[in-house]
């Protein structure tokens, strides 16, 4: 039998996400407890290494977390801390490390629908926002350097695209965005390299 509380909120966001990708006003409106209570039963799953945070109110399960909610609940989650667990664990075929491998195979130069292009599929949801917020966020932290030339834009009236080199690469994974520190965490060196306007 499940264990209350705080663990029954945490397999109930697990099982609200399954497989997909879910926003905070998608998993408010399946689940019936409040919208606190979904943050909280969130941070605790990011905290075990069974969710992630794609970006500010969206939410997807980690290899870790899919394999947890195949197992029967009650051996799995519990209300008590996980201690020395790594918080971020890299999910292999996320939007954003697509992104990433687009941006280091193009790393000379690139530009955001280049890289969406390659990195998108039918399956992703804001793929083209998510693909301008993490190219923007690479840069503010050092990652990529725009170059002064611009890429012609397909309508008449574009100044066209932003032009960007690879400036900064540590290897295969993607660095993951951590909203609340606003830095990225390498997960390559394990380098923490916090973002500056």
């Amino acid at each position: 039998m499940m264990m209350a509380g705080i663990a029954t909120h945490q397999a109930a966001v697990m099982g609200a996400i399954g497989t997909a990708t879910r926003s905070m006003d998608e998993l408010a409106g399946h689940l019936t407890f409040e919208r606190k209570a979904i943050s909280t039963a969130a941070a605790k799953l990011i905290q075990r290494g069974y969710l992630e945070r794609l970006e500010a109110g969206v939410y997807q399960l980690t290899d870790d977390g899919r394999s947890a909610l195949s197992q029967p609940s009650a051996k799995v989650l519990t209300s008590a801390p996980h201690r020395g667990r790594k918080a971020y664990r890299t999910v292999p075929d996320s939007l954003r490390q697509r992104i990433w491998n687009a941006i280091r195979l193009n790393s000379n130069r690139f530009t955001g629908p280049q890289v969406l292009m390659l990195a998108a599929n039918e399956a992703d949801k804001n793929a083209a926002e998510t693909t301008r917020r993490f190219i923007h966020h690479l840069m503010q932290t050092g990652y990529v350097v725009q170059l002064p030339a611009r890429a012609e834009g397909s309508a008449p009236t574009s100044n066209g695209h932003k032009v960007w080199r690879l400036a900064r690469d540590t290897g295969a994974k993607a660095p993951r965005f951590i909203a609340a520190k606003k830095a990225f965490m390498d997960q390559n060196t394990r380098e923490v390299f916090p973002c500056v306007k």
